[in-house]
């Protein structure tokens, strides 16, 4: 067999395998419905082989794999037929797996059959067509070193019984493989229709207008009339006026090779010739062009040898000019292969045993604590880039402390849900049984209190959502630090992300208690000798009712309106008798507030509210660092200790770091698919300085 060929084979047969969308140099046919495409097929083969009906009859792309075969050893030459195809993909549905299903023949005249079959299985029954290649693999003395793509012939009209889309998907079809950069364009067109009326020449000149990858086939030239020349066709001049293709072929219908009309057997007979009668194909078109004056000029220029030779010499060029490229291509992707084993962490693992090593897994789980713990601090701290568009880490907790707490706290009204005639009354049940002469301080005790405990929900929510804050910036910090485990060691890295949610959990109860204790011990002890409190005192002494001595009114941030609706003239007009307490003590009768009892409300909301703010101001600033303290410092300087005190048994971390089958598996697939990216461009090496051959 010939080496250049071999190699090239052997190249086609690894890309295939691999899977792989290489742009390898094949040659597609191309043309319409009845235009011959598969006498030239035929014709090349030397053997009637594709299916035969109405309508579409190929449905699938078909792969015509050939090469030709030697005596070797003085032993015949070895003729190996098969026809395969894939059935991943079914009528357009995916299944689960990729199945090649390839069936071994003895002869011709059972590839047309296996065709079929394996269009029906294909396509599902169904009429449509399916983009699963169909490969007819031929290894013969009789054929030619070629490799073709027979496409579905082009669609003028949709008959009966077709689907609706199937001429669009027909075109879709062409165009795809048309449009691959190394492919050959074969545009096959029926030698006695106008050129201009060409499907193939129209979609080739699309995608290649210069005509530099495009040859053109006229087939059936004897079913041409032999009273018209079309010599100008067979030139390249008429077909020129559309596309200027490297060259035109002309060939005759060979199919049964006992088919011919229009006479130019009978010619033969007839003309008295003392040659023997054509035996077989080669011999009939022979005497085709001889009987033709009109062709027999440029009858060297024709026919399927010279298609074939001419073709097999182009196509070996076209190897070879395309090794470049294809070198490049192999060269990406050995480097996407290394790059998926590198995220298996390939390189942790000892050169000589691998993960089956006595003595590499504790270092490894060092390793990962290590990374993890690290990026975890540098998330929290900040200096480290988050590749991300988004606010993460450390300045998420800044937010939270000092915008979203703060405005939290600042929506808590001191007094908002109390009515003046409600502090009124609980100073009235503070006094007790003895009258009032002063302002009461239990009263006031009692309504801030209430107010402060007010901010121990919003403390403790602030607790929570800096929990919550801390275990994204875990999950962030495991996706920049040991997200490769997560393929290769799920059980380790699941355990990882448990401990370090176990500990912020207890660490969130810590500071949740510290938090509440922080808000609870300005219940316990009301320092009404504060520094800011005593200047507030001082403001209230000179607090005045309007109308009163005209002095000015310091209004609390209490809910008095309605209070402060009253008409004034009513109150002024209030006896010091009717001032006094009477004997009925309803809580709802406001004529038992006087102006003076008003006033004492006021004074003790004022008071309320001062002391409420000063407190706010101090939760405010000691929560934070409450929650910095217990819980964000604690993961930070104690979760690397916490994972290796929880993970350095060996009974423990062993199992963790058992690599899964699946990884290993995984593993093994790429390492194999990199050595058949190696030896495939081991083979372009070898291609890029083997001579062409003949």
């Amino acid at each position: 067999m010939d080496k250049y060929v071999d190699d090239f084979g052997r190249l086609q047969s690894i890309v295939e395998s691999i899977g792989t969308d290489l742009p390898l140099p094949l040659i597609v046919v191309v043309g319409a419905q009845s235009d011959g495409k598969s006498s030239v097929l035929e014709s090349i083969v030397g053997h009637p082989f594709l299916p035969r009906g109405e309508g579409c009859v190929t449905r699938t792309p078909i792969k015509l794999f050939m090469r030709t075969t030697h005596a070797e050893n003085g032993c015949d030459p070895v003729e190996h037929i098969s026809v395969s195809y894939d059935t991943g993909m079914l009528g357009g549905v995916a299944r689960e797996a990729l199945v090649t299903h390839t069936k071994r023949l003895l002869d011709f005249r059972r590839i047309a059959q296996a065709i079929q079959e394996a269009t029906r299985e294909l396509t599902g029954g169904r009429t449509g067509i399916v983009e699963n290649l169909v490969t007819v693999n031929i290894q013969s003395p009789r054929v030619p070193n070629l490799t073709l793509i027979d496409l579905p012939g082009m669609i003028e009209n949709v008959n009966e019984g077709m689907p609706e889309k199937m001429r669009d998907d027909v075109n879709r079809m062409i165009r795809h493989y048309i449009n691959i950069p190394t492919a050959i364009i074969l545009a096959v067109h029926q030698a006695g229709s106008d050129v201009i009326m060409s499907k193939a020449l129209r979609a080739a000149k699309q995608v290649d207008p210069e005509g530099k990858r495009t040859f053109c086939v006229l087939t059936k030239l004897d079913l041409v009339d032999r009273q018209v020349d079309i010599t100008n066709r067979l030139n390249g001049e008429e077909v020129g006026r559309i596309l200027k293709v490297r060259r035109v072929f002309g060939i005759i219908n060979q199919t049964g090779h006992t088919n011919h009309t229009n006479g130019f057997m009978s010619d033969f007979e007839e003309s008295g010739s003392t040659q023997q009668e054509p035996r077989n194909a080669a011999e009939l078109e022979d005497a085709f062009f001889q009987q033709r004056p009109s062709y027999r000029k440029i009858s060297k220029l024709h026919g399927r040898d010279k298609l074939v030779s001419h073709l097999t010499s182009v196509f070996r060029a076209h190897i070879r000019d395309h090794l470049p490229e294809l070198r490049r291509e192999l060269d990406v992707s050995v480097a996407a292969c290394n790059e998926e084993l590198a995220a298996l962490r390939e390189d942790d693992l000892p050169a000589d045993d691998g993960p089956n090593h006595e003595n590499w897994q504790f270092p490894l789980l060092v390793k990962f604590i290590n990374k993890f713990s690290k990026a975890l601090v540098k998330s929290i701290d900040g200096n480290v880039d988050q590749g991300s568009d988004k606010l993460t880490g450390g300045v998420c907790l800044e937010r939270l402390f000092n915008n979203t707490y703060w405005r939290n706290l600042d929506r808590i009204v001191p007094l908002s849900n109390v009515s003046a005639q409600q502090v009124w009354t609980q100073i009235q049940n503070c006094g007790g049984i003895e009258p009032q002469m002063f302002l009461s301080t239990d009263a006031f005790k009692f309504l801030v209190k209430n107010e402060i405990l007010r901010m121990k929900d919003e403390s403790v929510n602030c607790v929570y959502l800096a929990h919550k804050e801390m275990l994204i910036i875990r999950d962030r910090a495991a996706a920049m630090s040991i997200k490769d485990i997560r393929r290769r060691y799920p059980a380790l890295h699941e355990k990882i992300t448990d401990t370090v949610a176990e500990f912020l959990g207890k660490r969130q109860a810590k500071a949740r208690e510290m938090v509440e204790d922080s808000v609870l011990m300005h219940l316990d002890y009301i320092n009404v000798k504060h520094k800011e409190f005593r200047a507030a005192r001082t403001r209230a002494e000179v607090l005045q009712l309007p109308g009163k001595h005209e002095a000015v009114q310091i209004v609390p941030g209490g809910n008095n309106d309605e209070e402060e609706e009253e008409e004034e003239d009513e109150e002024d007009d209030v006896d010091d008798n009717e001032g006094k307490y009477s004997s009925n003590c309803d809580p709802e009768d406001k004529n038992q507030m006087g102006w003076k009892e008003k006033l004492d409300c006021q004074k003790i909301m004022f008071l309320v509210t001062e002391y409420f703010d000063i407190i706010r101001d101090i939760v405010r600033d000691s929560v934070p660092k409450i929650i910095v303290r217990f819980l964000v410092n604690e993961v930070k300087d104690k979760i690397e200790s916490i994972l290796m005190t929880t993970l350095q048994p060996s009974e423990v971390y062993e199992p963790l770091l058992k690599e899964s089958e699946d990884t290993a598996a995984i593993r093994r697939e790429l390492t194999a698919r990199r050595d058949q990216l190696n030896e495939a461009i081991a083979i372009v090496k070898e291609l890029a300085i083997e001579p062409l051959g003949n």
